[in-house]
């Protein structure tokens, strides 16, 4: 009973009890206020009336996205609005009212005043950003199957707005120390509302360093195969990363020249700061940082709004949209390819496996040894018979037949075809010998196998419902189409990758990885897919009847092929971690209560 007596009547304990009733004394007086009252009132107004319009009228996620920003902004607005006019009410309404007087004829110390309206004003914050923090679950309830473009949406729905309060709400504080409370309002609102937008007008200007440099190395010029200055082919993996590769065009060339490399080197020296002013921004502007940390996966909301505006990275295959202005980039000299050992002319050397589909194709027509061609084995001997060689009118479009390469990326782009295409694939054994895995893929273009030839996809001409005879010839040549698709689909999403290297194994083991023609089985027709720069149609007369053959050009036009050098622009360290953020705003806190602190610990004094 002593122990209980000491504790209940010792000092410390009667400070705690006299700070306890005088903050109960300051929430009265506060809540009585019209601010305590319809500012909430008009923060709810706002949610219901954004919650019912978002679940009524908003359908896509870049809708649902500026809502949610604009609501975000909203209620950091009002937030410190609120917190500046309680900052006010706490810290110097109370002095003009006679609180102060009658506090101090009470036995409770200065300090403990001033740590009790600092406490008050915590509290405060507290309950206005857990009525954010309700009110926005609503939001996130109508709309949590749209906001994959926000980043946490509820944890930074409480923090965020706590943080805004806390920070301009000291601030507010600070300022009405020495000047009129009426400017102690405005300066606050003055300072966050052109720093938020000005962060937003400087994202959505900046660019990351591939949009910016892609500008560049797609500057157009007619005469050269790949239709711009550069002249060189530029595409992504499949592969979850943010890595362009640039690879030298043409079937003779496998360096970059000195006037591609000076070229691409000096559009990476003018672009690589240009996000700078954007990264520099983000860290010194805390107002746009508490609206900024809902940005995610590193995306800007002025990005996420405009998507539609396409960036010449679409121009890329498998681009993938994972670019960011909160890295730096590197530009890397033959890194990140799939290196081989093969051999030419007898002598052994290292090489990068590259799509030959990209490689030499040309955007000037009528060229030789540009497209990729396939042809029947045996489509040049009058020796072989087919059988229709017997059709009456025996002119077959069905033993040659030309590769187009915008047909191949058409498919490789179809979701349909790559769901299909990835259970395939992941279906197979990683041990499979070359020979099975061919028999596997050729299985697949069977109308009584994975049926790959089935796949309905309007957006496609390979796999539209009907045949476009315009582009594709008959059934065997789109078999052969979603064949080399398969193929290619393959490099793009498994590089590195048991499979990838079964396939490119060459059928000569001494040749190791030697580019080769690759045969695939197709109406039970052995077809021979690359590896020949043309055809002519020739005729004979064979039994009384003219039969059609091509004489076929060899040549090293291969699905893939070898180059020895290449560059490739990837993400190297990321300079906006805006898990920092809260960090900032911990500190910025801290420093404000303690100045506030030592500031009207000395005015009460006097």
């Amino acid at each position: 009973m002593t122990k209980s007596f000491l504790k209940k009547y010792t000092p410390k304990n009667q400070a705690l009890k006299m700070s306890t009733s005088y903050i109960q004394l300051l929430l009265k007086i506060i809540i009585r206020k019209k601010s305590s009252i319809i500012l909430p009132v008009l923060l709810v107004a706002i949610n219901v009336v954004l919650a019912i319009l978002i679940g009524i009228f908003v359908s896509t996620n870049i809708h649902a996205t500026i809502a949610i920003f604009a609501l975000v902004f909203v209620q950091l607005l009002l937030t410190i609005i609120f917190s500046s006019i309680k900052a006010i009410n706490i810290f110097n309404d109370m002095e003009s009212e006679g609180i102060e007087i009658i506090s101090f004829s009470k036995k409770i110390t200065r300090r403990n005043i001033i740590w009790s309206k600092i406490t008050l004003f915590i509290l405060i914050n507290l309950f206005w950003s857990l009525l954010i923090f309700l009110m926005n679950l609503i939001i996130f309830i109508i709309t949590y199957n749209k906001l994959d473009l926000i980043n946490n949406f509820l944890i930074y729905s409480f923090f965020s707005p706590l943080f805004c309060g806390l920070i301009f709400g000291f601030i507010t504080s600070l300022i009405s120390y020495k000047f009129s409370p009426k400017l102690a309002l405005a300066i606050p609102i003055l300072i966050f509302t052109p720093l938020v937008i000005g962060g937003n007008f400087i994202n959505g200007s900046s660019s990351s360093v591939p949009k910016k440099i892609s500008k560049i190395l797609n500057l157009p010029y007619k005469h050269y195969d790949g239709g711009t200055i550069l002249n060189a082919e530029k595409f992504y993996l499949n592969n979850q990363k943010d890595e362009l590769f640039i690879i030298p065009k043409n079937i003779d060339q496998n360096t970059l020249d000195q006037r591609q490399k000076d070229f691409i080197n000096e559009a990476f020296v003018s672009t690589k700061k240009s996000a700078n002013l954007y990264q520099n921004f983000s860290w010194l502007s805390l107002p746009y940082q508490l609206l900024n940390i809902f940005n995610k996966n590193d995306k800007d909301v002025i990005e996420n709004i405009f998507e539609n505006d396409k960036s010449d990275l679409e121009k890329y295959p498998y681009y993938n949209h994972l670019d960011s202005k909160d890295f730096r980039y590197v530009l890397q000299d033959s890194k990140g390819l799939l290196k081989v050992d093969a051999f030419e002319n007898g002598i052994e050397y290292q090489g990068y496996i590259v799509p030959g589909f990209l490689k030499n194709r040309s955007l000037i027509p009528n060229q030789i040894n540009k497209d990729l061609i396939y042809a029947r084995e045996g489509a040049n001997n009058f020796n072989v018979a087919f059988q229709e060689d017997d059709f009456t009118f025996s002119k077959p479009d069905n033993l040659v037949g030309k590769i187009d390469s915008n047909i191949i990326l058409e498919a490789l782009k179809s979701k349909i075809f790559q769901a299909q295409a990835k259970e395939f694939f992941n279906s197979l054994d990683e041990q499979i010998t070359k020979a099975d895995l061919l028999s596997q893929i050729s299985k697949a273009l069977d109308e009584n196998g994975l049926n790959f030839t089935n796949l309905i996809d309007e957006s496609t001409t390979l796999f539209s419902s009907e045949i476009d005879l315009q582009k594709i010839k008959n059934l065997t040549e789109k078999k052969v189409l979603i064949g080399v698709s398969l193929i290619y689909y393959l490099y793009f999403n498994y590089q590195n990758s048991p499979l990838l290297k079964t396939l490119l194994e060459n059928d000569n083991p001494n040749l190791k990885y030697t580019p080769q023609q690759i045969q695939l089985l197709i109406n039970n027709e052995k077809y021979n897919i690359g590896g020949y720069s043309s055809f002519v149609q020739v005729q004979q007369a064979v039994n009384n009847k003219i039969i059609f053959r091509y004489n076929l050009e060899k040549s090293n036009n291969y699905l893939f092929q070898t180059v020895d050098q290449f560059y490739s622009l990837k993400q190297d360290s990321k300079v906006i971690n805006k898990n920092y953020f809260p960090l900032i705003w911990i500190s910025l806190t801290l420093l404000l209560v303690a100045l506030n602190f030592a500031l009207y610990i000395r005015k009460d004094f006097k």
